[in-house]
């Protein structure tokens, strides 16, 4: 199996003043893309303690399935997982939602990468929230940006706001590092590390499951 790292500049726009501003600077093309997120761990809490998370995705008609190990990190605002991520059915996906999954049900990699972890046992819903995922490019010096800001509902209420750039490379990190921090001063909004994922942020935000996050995620 190829290993696969996704590599990600994720900041923080703290309010939704900051988040209108970037988007009326950007001048997104696309409205909003709903995105429901579910995630599962064993009753135990193995995945979370280990620093993985297993994520399925319904946009649209489409459902993905996704394995994101521990977070590495070289340098500012710089996050780097292995992830494996593959399409699954989405009359699968309402399955896996509505009920537990079994690990050896899950693709092929994701079973040969989590299987140990889970030990067999069945994987339950744990956490779930809604994304508003709106994209955006920029082209500066010959460079093509892709931007994600995203607007995060979460179960106990709570609305943030957030800039994700993935980086096909990590040499491109310095180059796009200030690309971001032009459209960030021109837009008006200060420039914050987002050191938590949104699964990260939930956990803290689900009385069961406060303090479980050791910010590996």
């Amino acid at each position: 199996m190829m290993i696969h790292y996704e590599i990600e500049i994720k900041l923080d726009l703290s309010n939704e003043a900051n988040y209108r501003n970037i988007l009326d600077h950007l001048s997104p093309d696309s409205s909003p893309v709903k995105q429901e997120n579910y995630f599962f761990d064993t009753q135990e809490r193995s995945l979370s303690e280990s620093g993985w998370a297993l994520r399925i995705r319904k946009e649209d008609a489409k459902a993905t399935v996704t394995a994101k190990g521990p977070k590495k990190e070289d340098a500012e605002g710089l996050t780097i997982r292995q992830e494996i991520e593959e399409e699954i059915d989405a009359n699968q996906s309402d399955l896996f939602i509505k009920g537990n999954i079994d690990p050896a049900d899950l693709p092929p990699d994701i079973v040969l990468t989590i299987g140990d972890i889970c030990s067999g046992r069945k994987l339950e819903k744990a956490i779930s929230f809604i994304n508003f995922r709106t994209t955006a490019r920029s082209n500066t010096d010959g460079i093509t940006v892709e931007i994600a800001i995203d607007r995060t509902e979460y179960s106990d209420g709570s609305v943030d706001f957030e800039l994700e750039v993935e980086l096909s490379e990590k040499s491109k990190y310095k180059a796009v590092t200030n690309i971001i921090e032009g459209i960030f001063d021109k837009a008006g909004v200060p420039l914050i590390i987002q050191a938590d994922s949104k699964y990260a942020r939930a956990l803290k935000k689900t009385r069961p499951y406060a303090g479980k996050s050791k910010e590996k995620h």
